[in-house]
């Protein structure tokens, strides 16, 4: 199944916060939620006629750091259509996920495990947690006998 790349709406808020220092207090809330309203282009747009001249060092220019960064990621905005399906916007649940599904596992009382082993055994927890264990072990040597 292919999939598609979304930007972290947590990490994209740290451009866009450094920006709203330097802009006005609610920028930050308003281009989030601009975001998640399918109006990158219009984020996108703002950023650029803020951009700060390229004579000024990279520290001082929110904008044109924000700026880059989006418009070079326009496809990965995809913000409202992911809410739409239900799917997180964020890395919080991804990274809530490898405490559940990977270091339940890894982390039992008396389990050692060669790093060999342990990738091995997360692949295997992850097609598990995504439910795709039956296919999986119908696709393995054994099971074509």
């Amino acid at each position: 199944m292919p999939g598609r790349y979304l930007l972290d709406l947590c990490h994209v808020g740290g451009y866009l916060a450094a920006a709203a220092r330097a802009g006005e207090a609610d920028y930050l809330s308003r281009q989030k939620a601009a975001l998640c309203q399918g109006r990158a282009a219009a984020v996108i747009a703002a950023l650029a006629a803020r951009r700060e001249p390229a004579a000024t060092p990279a520290p001082a220019a929110p904008f044109r750091a924000a700026h880059r960064y989006l418009a070079n990621r326009s496809d990965q905005l995809a913000h409202p259509a992911a809410l739409a399906r239900g799917l997180p916007i964020g890395s919080g649940l991804i990274e809530s996920g490898h405490k559940h599904v990977l270091q339940k596992r890894l982390k039992l009382p008396g389990a050692a495990w060669l790093r060999s082993n342990s990738a091995a055994m997360a692949h295997a927890r992850v097609v598990r947690a995504n439910g795709g264990w039956a296919a999986y072990w119908a696709s393995l040597p054994h099971a074509q006998n």
